[in-house]
């Protein structure tokens, strides 16, 4: 009887361990749940891009191309990573040449390529031909920071110089010279001041004519001639049949402007990019401008123009009138000190 109490008492023991072991095991905790997947980074807000109105004082392609227009609004696309972009609305066709600088301080465009127009009016501008450059072809340091700081006043941010080697030529309509004497008395058009005070040196009659109409005005036979740079004489070449060499004028007063207050509303970092773009630009210029003249001059003589070289004491004078008229009229203009200021920046007594 014990024995079989004892085999009863195992068999319910077993039963109630198999029992508790079901329960055992529900009481155990759940198992942590896989983390949820984390939310997709929000798309970064759209950067909208800094639009710069430009115009050009030419609406000539051939112009834009030997200035840098393509370059200027190219380079800084590139090195902003499209945060700057520059729409290049026209020429004189959008504003008149002589009115851009003043349409530019207003605020109407953002920037300008423009040329001498200004100058009667800014004579220190002039520093920009006048002052030799640097050996790698950009304005000197002492020069950039004297006009940056002489146009702040103005409202205006001055950038740069466009060229760096320009050629400007006198051409004839039909008749032909052999020296600087024969130039005495003849008509020539020219839209800037200062060429046209050059014109007058020489003892030729300047005719005043905006820039674009001086095409037609040649073709109507309104004078013996014109001034004119060798990149824009190179699309009207149906109107003369003579060019003087060498050129009277080699510096070029091109450069680029943009009003002060759309400067000051760019970010730092854009302006370093217009800086650097622009310095990068006069590096480059020379060696364009260079082989603009070579291939310019080579199209003027297959183009059947014929090349009349001055020489010796024609050719000195000649090359140096433009400069010293220049000179001439800004010590009329200037202060003494500014006018000695200059000259020193010019590397001249």
């Amino acid at each position: 009887m014990k024995g079989k109490t004892s085999r009863i008492a195992a068999v319910v023991g077993l039963v109630l361990v198999l029992a508790v072991l079901p329960l055992a095991a529900c009481a155990q905790p759940a198992p942590a749940p896989a983390p949820a997947p984390a939310p997709a980074p929000a798309p970064a807000p759209k950067v909208e891009p800094t639009i710069l109105k430009l115009v050009v004082f030419r609406n000539e392609e051939q112009v834009w191309k030997d200035s840098g227009v393509y370059w200027f609004r190219d380079r800084i696309k590139e090195a902003s990573n499209g945060e700057l972009q520059v729409n290049v609305l026209g020429g004189a066709e959008v504003v008149p040449s002589e009115e851009q600088f003043s349409a530019m301080t207003k605020g109407v465009v953002d920037v300008i390529l423009t040329v001498s127009y200004h100058f009667a009016t800014y004579p220190e501008g002039y520093l920009l031909n006048l002052a030799p450059l640097a050996d790698d072809g950009t304005l000197k340091p002492e020069v950039r920071d004297y006009l940056v700081k002489y146009y702040e006043p103005l409202g205006v941010k001055f950038l740069g110089r466009a060229k760096q080697w320009d050629s400007n030529f006198i051409f004839l309509k039909k008749e032909k010279v052999a020296s600087l004497k024969d130039l005495t008395g003849k008509s020539i058009l020219s839209s800037a001041a200062a060429h046209l005070a050059f014109v007058k040196a020489i003892g030729a009659i300047p005719v005043k004519v905006e820039s674009p109409e001086i095409y037609s005005a040649l073709d109507r036979g309104m004078a013996d001639g014109m001034t004119q740079s060798l990149d824009i004489a190179l699309t009207m070449t149906d109107v003369f049949k003579y060019v003087i060499m060498p050129p009277y004028k080699t510096d070029s007063n091109r450069g680029f402007y943009m009003n002060l207050a759309t400067w000051n509303k760019l970010p730092k970092k854009l302006q370093d990019v217009v800086t650097s773009v622009m310095l990068g630009m006069e590096k480059d210029g020379m060696a364009r401008d260079k082989g603009v003249v070579d291939a310019g001059l080579k199209k003027i003589n297959d183009a059947g123009k014929e090349v009349i070289t001055f020489t010796g004491a024609d050719a000195e004078k000649y090359t140096s009138v433009y400069n010293q008229t220049t000179w001439d009229d800004l010590k009329k203009k200037l202060t003494p000190e500014k006018y000695a200021n200059m000259r020193t920046l010019c590397g001249l007594k």
